[in-house]
This record gives structure tokens, sequence and C-alpha cells, in this order.
């Protein structure tokens, strides 16, 4: 049966990846008439204690499974639907905080960004995140027609993301969820200089620009191959970038008079 929704791409693909990985061999492969609350309690605290799952992934995998059994209940296949307030008995493990960076950390990382060889190429990519507060699907996607230096401005539109369709991880474009999501950043100063470098670096390195995903080609920031930046990627060399600036601030910092100003790791 084939049954409309209005899911979006990445929610449907997160949802099957969840279901394939924590629910089809585990309680997908129970006989309904097994499926009880005792059964579900098993599985969610499984999934907490033992997986780590934050609360919000539970309840996506609640989101899941509680239509399946409603949907069994109406045909008369369950007497009742046991994943119905199912989470008010599940602990799950508390996502860590998120914790902003400061002003002082951030002029400590974009210093560091400015005088380092091996990452000073980055530059232009966390001044936009910084200037702007894009997300990261949204500076993986964005493409040079969707920045106006003249009028200074950027257009968000859609988002890149990079996850497993049918087995195979490839790139895909999302578009925003709600009206909200479309919207025009003011570009500052610093920022708009940093994308006349990045313009600059792609020429001169001779980065192709062409590759395309879904029609959307001509990407900002590219790998030296000229495929786009993945979320995965860019926390990939983040996490290196961080022990760097870190270790770099330590040794910098009291040479200046100044206590060092550690960033966190993520």
């Amino acid at each position: 049966m084939n049954i409309k929704t209005k899911l979006s791409v990445s929610t449907k693909l997160n949802y099957e990846h969840l279901l394939q990985k924590h629910i089809k061999d585990t309680l997908g492969a129970k006989r309904l008439k097994d499926i009880k609350t005792s059964q579900l309690k098993q599985f969610f605290n499984k999934l907490s204690d033992e997986e780590g799952l934050s609360a919000g992934t539970l309840h996506l995998l609640n989101n899941i499974i509680y239509p399946v059994l409603q949907m069994a209940v109406d045909d008369d296949l369950l007497r009742k639907n046991y994943c119905a307030g199912i989470m008010k008995y599940i602990e799950a493990r508390k996502n860590p905080k998120r914790i902003a960076l400061s002003e002082s950390q951030q002029e400590v990382f974009i210093r560091f960004l400015k005088q380092s060889n091996r990452h000073k190429y980055h530059l232009p990519l966390f001044v936009l995140a910084l200037g702007t507060g894009m997300r990261s699907g949204e500076i993986c996607g964005l493409r040079w027609c969707d920045i106006n230096l003249k009028k200074g401005y950027i257009s968000v539109n859609h988002t890149l993301q990079y996850k497993s369709i049918k087995g195979k991880q490839c790139f895909y474009i999302s578009k925003p969820k709600t009206e909200c999501g479309n919207r025009e950043i003011p570009i500052l100063s610093e920022v708009k200089g940093q994308l006349v470098e990045q313009k600059r670096y792609i020429i001169a390195r001779q980065i192709p620009t062409d590759y395309t995903v879904d029609g959307y080609s001509n990407f900002v920031f590219l790998t030296k191959s000229g495929k786009p930046y993945t979320n995965g990627g860019i926390n990939n060399f983040l996490k290196s970038i961080i022990k760097d600036c870190n270790t770099w601030g330590n040794r910098a910092g009291p040479k200046r008079g100044k206590k060092s100003c550690a960033i966190a790791s993520i």
C-alpha cells in the first residue's frame, strides 16, 4: 500500500535509517501478539542504556512504532496500542548541553586559523558560519548564485545532505520545512572579504565547480576534487582544528601575557 505523507525527504531517510538500524531485526522480528508493554520498555531501555541513544532519538523511534501498532489496533490485530504513553517510563540519556563559543574564544579561533598554514584555507567557511549563523547543511549547499555581494545578502533556500539512500551514500538537496527557513542574511564586511578569498582560492587551485546535485552546482565550499563538503567532513576537520587551536593557544597566550582560552572539543 502506498501511503502519501507530507514528510520531507530528509525526515523520510532518517526514519528509514532508524528502522533498519534499530527496529527491523529486533522489535520488527517479533509477532504482533508478542509485543506488550514489558517488551517495549525493554526495547527502549536497552537502546538508552546500552547504545546510549538520546531522548530525541528514542522519541523518533516511538514516532515510527506507534502508528504501526495503532493500525494493528484499528484492524483488530491488537487489543490496544501498547506504545501509548510508553515514553514516560523510559529514562533516556540526557543530551550533552551545547555551549556556544564566547567572544574571546571566537577571536582565538579565528586568529589561529589566520596564522595556521595547515588550516587557514578553512577560514572563509568558519568566518561565514560565525558571521551568519547558517546551519552546516546550508553552508555545504551554498552556491555562488545565492550570494549577492553588491546588495550585501545571502539567500538561504536549501540544504545539502549526504546520507544513505537504498544502501548507497549520496548527496541530495533538501528544501526548508517551513517558510521561515527561506531567508536573506546580511553579509558583514569580514564575511564578504572571506568570500572573495574563497573565490580566489578555488580559481588559484583550479578546483572544478561543475559537480551537480539535483540540478544544483557551483557550490562555494569544495574539496580539492570539486565535491561539496559534507556535515561529517566539516566535523572531522573541525575536531583537528580545535585540537591544534588549543595547543597553540596554550603556548601563545602566556607569551602575550594573557591566559590561555581553550575551546571545548566536539
